[in-house]
């Protein structure tokens, strides 16, 4: 779990068919997540080979097989039941059993530490996963630090991390495929020392990271220390719940009034097509809470009317199908 966490800076999902593919650049806006944004994501203890660094590569994920699946929500920090340990964090993710907590600003991502297994990892010198721009080739290397107490053992935690922004161009994973992506190797090597022993680790990982999706949209490892064999996996994003990515729409100008809203709200959008409408929505939490399908939509305007007099007063997130392709995601209030 604790090494599905340190992933967790690292998904949502684009659906992609372009056959353009620029060299990217990551920057703090494109990449960072949100609060409200919920990621349906499979994990897997299946190795697969990175492939290779360089331009316009080609990268072929789909070994990675079918995972297991986790719903990742990102939360607000003061949410959640550990926020005073991690006074510098400004979001949280959590998987349903664990919270991981970040420092994200448009000049980097810094891993603050994770609540795992009742164990309490509060970083005193934080881990930078991204320092932003970052661009083809860059390298950047950050020293860090934690104190925990596991099992009445106390333990001091301090490592490197070295990022190496190695290629760039298209991946494909067992969920889809996505251009104009930046792959960039982790290698973090730490210490785990106590009073009477000390544990070595490596983490030789792998991300890929498209712009505008806000996390990567996969990952690889494979992590030795020196007490057990090594083991590998991976994680790739198999939906979006909520978000602010757009999906290649076949729906378009679509908007909800009024917003907030008291007993109704609007859905109007321009359709190209004839088919089925679906909306869903979700609290800040990512509960769904309404599944409105089979919805028929012709070519042109379209106006769907939801009640809301049961939705308590807050904000919400709607997630927009059309012919089960998701469209938008849009985020609205409540107000009685």
């Amino acid at each position: 779990m604790k090494k599905h966490l340190q992933n967790l800076f690292a998904l949502a999902i684009l659906s992609s068919s372009l056959t353009v593919v620029a060299q990217p650049t990551l920057t703090g806006a494109n990449t960072n997540p949100t609060i409200g944004e919920i990621f349906a994501t499979k994990t897997t203890t299946i190795g697969v080979t990175p492939g290779s660094a360089g331009a316009n590569q080609t990268w072929n994920l789909t070994g990675l097989g079918a995972g297991t699946s986790v719903t990742v929500n990102v939360v607000s920090v003061a949410s959640t039941p550990s926020a005073a340990s991690f006074p510098a964090a400004n979001t949280a993710f959590y998987d349903g059993t664990t919270y991981a907590y970040a420092t994200n600003t448009s000049a980097s991502s810094l891993n603050q530490g994770n609540t795992a297994g009742g164990v309490l990892f509060a970083y005193s010198n934080p881990e930078t996963i991204l320092s932003f721009p970052v661009n083809f080739n860059n390298v950047s290397t950050d020293s860090w630090q934690c104190t925990f107490t596991n099992a009445s053992i106390t333990f001091t935690r301090s490592g490197t991390t070295t990022v190496t922004a190695d290629g760039w161009g298209t991946v494909t994973t067992p969920a889809n495929t996505y251009s104009n992506t930046m792959r960039l190797h982790f290698v973090q090597t730490y210490t785990d020392v106590s009073a009477s022993f000390t544990i070595t680790y490596t983490n030789d990982e792998y991300f890929w990271y498209t712009p505008g999706i806000h996390n990567a949209v996969a990952a690889t490892y494979t992590v030795t220390n020196s007490f057990t064999t090594p083991f590998t996996g991976g994680t790739y994003l198999s939906s979006v719940v909520t978000g602010v990515n757009s999906f290649a729409p076949l729906a378009y100008n679509i908007s909800l009034f009024p917003n907030p809203a008291s007993e109704n709200i609007n859905v109007a959008f321009t359709s190209e097509e004839s088919g089925k409408a679906e909306l869903k929505i979700f609290d800040v939490t990512g509960k769904q809470l309404q599944n409105i399908s089979e919805v028929a939509i012709l070519p042109g305007d379209n106006r769907l009317k939801i009640n809301t007099n049961e939705l308590p007063a807050g904000a919400y997130f709607m997630s927009i199908y059309m012919n089960k392709q998701l469209q938008k995601n849009e985020r609205f209030v409540v107000a009685h």
